[in-house]
């Protein structure tokens, strides 16, 4: 498939980006909550990956289409 990215490096919690997660690149939806913040796959199959000390994230941007 094929998406369009606008390049950010913030994003507001609901919106799909693609990330930097401790060396690894991903598409997923960025979430931040009561329950802080973390990166859900829209593939029930696979957990959340939270942001937090422990974990090195950083964004290339935002899913546009």
């Amino acid at each position: 498939q094929i998406i369009f990215v606008k390049k950010a490096q913030e994003a507001r919690s609901g919106q799909i980006v693609i990330a930097d997660y401790d060396g690894q690149a991903y598409v997923k939806k960025f979430v931040h909550d009561n329950n802080g913040c973390r990166l859900v796959s829209l593939n029930k199959k696979y957990h959340d990956l939270p942001i937090n000390e422990e974990h090195e994230m950083s964004l290339f941007g935002i899913v546009v289409l």
